[in-house]
């Protein structure tokens, strides 16, 4: 029987560490930087963001654009956006980005519903919250 219970929570473990393509969509919408763990530990907080991402992912290809939120709940554009390429394997959910300028990689290691933390070539840990809007009513 401890055989049993043992093999469960292995299991249970494994399984939420993995990354698989059924998170995909999980990326779909707009994320708030909560703060940024720097390779060398140094850790930067965001308390106050006036621009968030947005993500949206159609297959294993996706954008993300930097918005900025409005009191009345509408986005403006920055027109900055980065297109992305994913990739699965290994248990990894990689974002490839490439633009004319630059490329790079980004290892999720967590995402669901509401967090997204992902890990960049340097070594930096980026973690996010789903974006709340603001509400300017009293309800």
């Amino acid at each position: 029987m401890k055989f049993v219970y043992a093999s469960v929570i292995a299991f249970v473990l494994i399984s939420c560490g993995k990354k698989t393509a059924e998170q995909i969509p999980l990326l779909n919408g707009y994320w708030e930087i909560e703060h940024v763990t720097l390779a060398d530990g140094t850790k930067k907080q965001y308390s106050v963001n006036t621009v968030v991402d947005f993500i949206e992912v159609n297959g294993l290809i996706g954008i993300r654009k930097k918005m900025m939120p409005q009191p009345d709940g509408t986005f403006k554009t920055t027109n900055q956006t980065e297109t992305f390429a994913i990739s699965t394997g290994n248990g990894e959910l990689r974002l490839q980005y490439k633009t004319p300028f630059d490329q790079w990689i980004e290892t999720v290691l967590e995402l669901d519903d509401q967090k997204l933390v992902v890990k960049n070539e340097a070594g930096n840990t980026y973690h996010y919250k789903r974006f709340q809007p603001l509400s300017l009513n009293n309800e």
